[in-house]
């Protein structure tokens, strides 16, 4: 079981870019809140979806250190109005995970482990890719491989992206507790290359771009 750091946040860190990021347990969250505050988020949402919202904005709030509300655009990605901050967030289970900065639009991505997703493998990888992550995550290679071209797919934020097509997997190496993963990005939005980190904080695989810039 993953220990409580302090109002449903399970880790907080920077990355090596100066990248804030939060994993948090959303039940755990959303029980300081009462059910009026959480009513206000409702607008047709389901329950699920509502705690999420509310999730969302205590953890930007933390990270801000005031009360901050975030909006999304037709697509559903998530955005600051009047703020040069960047976000990134993503949810499983009753988790989720945000990256913020300054500098570049960040992406991210957690996984619970031991999920199987084997039977879409041919839609979004190859073998060869997937070997990639065998020896950093072994029998959750497959879904290191989903994590980080879910990654890819938020930095895109194009239409018509095909994962096995326009999203590759070059190289990948092991830097202390995480895999780094250059990837290249083929499509006729955008063409560049990022590295994306994986690492785990069982029982999940989390995943992120933290700058934007070609990867070298």
């Amino acid at each position: 079981m993953i220990k409580l750091l302090n109002k449903g946040i399970l880790h907080r860190f920077k990355t090596a870019h100066n990248s804030e990021v939060v994993i948090a347990d959303i039940t755990a969250v959303t029980s300081m809140f009462s059910e009026k505050q959480i009513n206000e988020y409702y607008n047709g949402h389901s329950r699920e979806r509502t705690l999420q919202l509310v999730c969302a904005d205590f953890i930007i709030s933390e990270l801000l250190n005031e009360t901050t509300k975030i909006s999304r655009n037709k697509k559903g990605a998530p955005f600051l109005k009047n703020k040069a901050t960047h976000l990134s967030i993503s949810h499983t289970s009753n988790y989720m995970a945000m990256i913020i900065n300054n500098h570049s639009r960040p992406a991210i991505d957690i996984e619970v482990k031991g999920r199987d997703i084997s039977r879409v493998k041919k839609r979004f990888t190859t073998d060869s890719e997937v070997e990639h992550f065998e020896s950093f995550l072994k029998t959750d290679a497959l879904l290191g491989v989903w994590g980080a071209k879910e990654c890819l797919f938020k930095i895109m934020q194009a239409s018509g992206v095909l994962f096995t097509e326009n999203m590759k997997i070059n190289y990948s190496m092991t830097r202390e507790n995480e895999l780094i993963v250059n990837c290249s990005v083929n499509h006729p939005s955008i063409k560049s290359d990022f590295n994306v980190i994986s690492c785990i904080f069982e029982p999940l695989i989390l995943s992120y771009i933290d700058a934007t810039s070609n990867a070298k």
